[in-house]
């Protein structure tokens, strides 16, 4: 059985869902590639993965902050919507991963 999924206004990002036509296949789909990255992160061979798939994301990210300044912010750059505020966190999490990539060296035996 399908969660049934509230109308949104035609403006905002959640009526983005990849070409599949379904917000929920778009939501699972997001969701787990982020359980990906976390999993990715937390063993060391995997953190370029990592990198790899948070650089995938970040387009996206930057993306709706250009397109859709209204729906990210309340007031710019002091008030993020709850948007805004999961994408502000992408960004974070993006530099952060980026910051422990570059302390990665490969070892050599």
């Amino acid at each position: 059985m399908e969660a049934r999924v509230p109308r949104w206004q035609p403006s905002t990002p959640r009526t983005w869902h990849l070409g599949t036509g379904r917000l929920f296949t778009c939501c699972a789909l997001l969701g787990w590639w982020e359980v990906a990255i976390g999993v990715a992160m937390l063993y060391k061979p995997f953190v370029r993965v990592a990198l790899f798939l948070l650089l995938l994301r970040i387009p996206g990210t930057v993306l709706a902050f250009v397109l859709l300044p209204d729906v990210t912010f309340i007031e710019f750059p002091l008030i993020p919507t709850p948007e805004g505020q999961y994408l502000l966190k992408d960004l974070v999490l993006f530099f952060a991963a980026m910051a422990i990539g570059g302390s990665i060296r490969h070892e050599y035996s």
